[in-house]
This record gives structure tokens, sequence and C-alpha cells, in this order.
């Protein structure tokens, strides 16, 4: 990248240069000579960099390309691109989720959180969500709430009411069918 930006970087100076000299040159007399003299030096100034990368003759390819190829590095703030595109498309999935949850009666999204493909192949999408939602406090049930016997176990009950297990069921229908992901990889958590 540091090949194609210099050599860029050379050619404009050299146009800025020609232009100058085109400005001060004292009359129309010598124009033509001036301007004939200019326009070899900048041929010479377009063909220099490209015959270094000549070896006997044949035009090394391989060397061409990766002085010009895309190189996800670490830029000057010292963060990749790739990072920061990951991260202004969270922020946007995030808006997104926003919108497509606002509608819902029973819950409020509290904030999502994506879990996006990092990989070369697969850059950009979208590989789990996970979901905190709050109850809106028109849809708490008040009263005496009845608790169950509290047993220790490995795998979680679910406390929530088969009412509320179909919403959350019914939300996450919804998100996978807008972001065409499987259902098993989108997450829910009420607060």
């Amino acid at each position: 990248m540091g090949f194609l930006s210099s050599y860029i970087k050379n050619i404009a100076v050299f146009l800025i240069f020609i232009t100058l000299v085109g400005i001060i040159s004292p009359s129309n007399k010598y124009k033509k000579y001036i301007n004939l003299t200019l326009g070899f030096i900048l041929i010479f100034v377009i063909i220099t960099p490209i015959t270094g990368l000549m070896k006997n003759n044949n035009l090394n390819i391989n060397n061409l390309m990766v002085s010009m190829s895309y190189n996800p590095s670490l830029d000057e703030g010292g963060v990749s691109q790739n990072e920061l595109i990951i991260k202004e498309l969270e922020g946007e999935l995030e808006k997104q989720m926003g919108l497509l949850l606002k509608g819902d009666e029973n819950y409020t999204l509290e904030s999502a959180i994506f879990d996006i493909d990092n990989s070369t192949e697969g850059f950009g999408s979208i590989k789990k969500i996970g979901l905190i939602l709050n109850e809106k406090a028109g849809t708490k049930k008040r009263g005496i709430i009845r608790v169950e016997k509290i047993v220790v176990s490995e795998t979680p009950k679910e406390n929530i009411g088969a009412g509320g297990q179909e919403k959350l069921n019914e939300i996450k229908n919804i998100v996978s069918g807008f972001y065409n992901l499987s259902v098993e990889n989108i997450y829910i958590t009420v607060q």
C-alpha cells in the first residue's frame, strides 16, 4: 500500500511542478520546448517505479499485486479497519433491533449483543444474538407470588410463565426471520 501511495504522490507533486513552470515561463516562444521536456520527465516519473519491479525483462506480477493489495493492518489510531467496521455494524444492528422490537407491548429492549464473524469468508455475518429485555411495568403481575421449592441443579429452570415464554419465542422467531438466523443462536434475558 505504501508503494502505491508514494507513486501517486510523486506524480501529483510533479504535475504541480509542471503547472508552476507553465505559469512562470517567460514567453510563449519557449513554451512548446518546455512542455516537451517536462512531458519526457513525466513519462520517466511514471515508468521508473514500474521498471523497478521488473526482473530480467519480465514484469514480476506478484510484487506488483502485493504492493497494491489491501492490507487490513493497523491504521494510525492503532485499531484495524475490520474492527472499526464491526464496531459500526454492531451499533447499526442495535438501532435496527430497537426499531424491530419497538412495537412489542410486553418488553422493551435494554441492549443487544451481536457475535459477528471476523473471518475472511463470512466477514460481517451474524453468528449469535443476545438480547436483554426489560418487562414493561403494566405486564408484571401483582399480588401474592408463590415460590416453588428451590432445588440446586445444573440445568436452569425457566421462571417465566407459559404466556411469557410464548411471547419470548415469538420475539425469537421475529428476530430469526429478520436476520435469517437459527432460533438456537438467539439468546434472550429478561430483567
